[in-house]
């Protein structure tokens, strides 16, 4: 039987438009966003190690990701907003 606590684990939630844009440039998938409160978005993603050891990096500015693939990403995200 699984818990909230157990879907908690297996989701990462952000409501900061670069990080997310920089996970989905490196591939990972957007699973959906959450408009409950409309002064915000939530951008979720599945967790996984992989997604937790690039947001360390994200955070800590080792993060490396190609300009071009980084610009489209935010394109993308941006019409998902609209």
């Amino acid at each position: 039987m699984t818990t909230p606590l157990d879907n908690y684990e297996k989701i990462f939630e952000t409501p900061d438009f670069g990080l997310a844009t920089a996970l989905t440039t490196l591939g990972f998938d957007l699973e959906t966003l959450d408009r409950q409160n409309p002064a915000k978005v939530v951008f979720i993603f599945q967790n996984s190690p992989e997604l937790q050891k690039t947001i360390k990096k994200y955070f800590s500015n080792q993060l490396k990701v190609n300009p071009q693939l980084l610009f489209a990403s935010q394109k993308t995200l941006k019409t998902y907003l609209h």
